[in-house]
């Protein structure tokens, strides 16, 4: 079939507030949790106007192994899993700027299903900061689609102890 041009949305904006903590279980394997406690969507549509919605979001929980450290270069696998923790349901339809205002699609605020990840990680330390990167592939239930997850970072410990992280 023919491709159809997107069509224009009212405004839409998403603000998330999230925490992440690792903790070392043995040497080279740590525990991961990853969790959004508050998520906040705010969609003003053309045909019912202003609209705000808060949801949480789904836990993650996952563990990260080292495979190989040389010098200041780490390896590691890494893995996890979301749990679906909120029904993926529609709370708000979604139209079109363009004349007549159709429905183009509506607004979900969790994702509803389990999410499994794994992936490798790689890391470069110096002595003040460190570069990080890592690709991962993620399946999810329900029909939706596998995505391959990359991410680039660096960062330093900050504080009387180095114990807090700035990335």
């Amino acid at each position: 079939g023919a491709l159809r041009s997107p069509e224009m949305i009212g405004y839409y904006q998403e603000a998330f507030l999230g925490f992440y903590a690792e903790l070392g279980v043995a040497p080279g394997f740590t525990l991961q949790v990853h969790h959004v406690p508050l998520r906040t969507f705010l969609l003003v549509d053309p045909v019912d106007g202003p609209q705000a919605f808060v949801s949480v979001g789904e836990p993650a929980l996952g563990g990260r192994l080292k495979l190989l450290q040389k010098g200041r270069f780490v390896l590691a696998l890494e893995g996890s899993v979301r749990a679906p923790t909120t029904p993926n349901a529609e709370v708000a339809p979604v139209h079109a700027t363009s004349a007549g205002n159709p429905q183009v699609g509506a607004l979900r605020t969790a994702l509803g299903v389990w999410e499994l990840s794994a992936g490798l990680s790689a890391g470069l330390g110096f002595d003040r900061f460190y570069l990080a990167a890592s690709l991962a592939a993620t399946r999810r239930t329900g029909g939706f689609d596998s995505l391959l997850n990359w991410s680039v970072e660096g960062g330093t410990t900050v504080g009387r102890n180095k114990r807090w992280s700035l990335r």
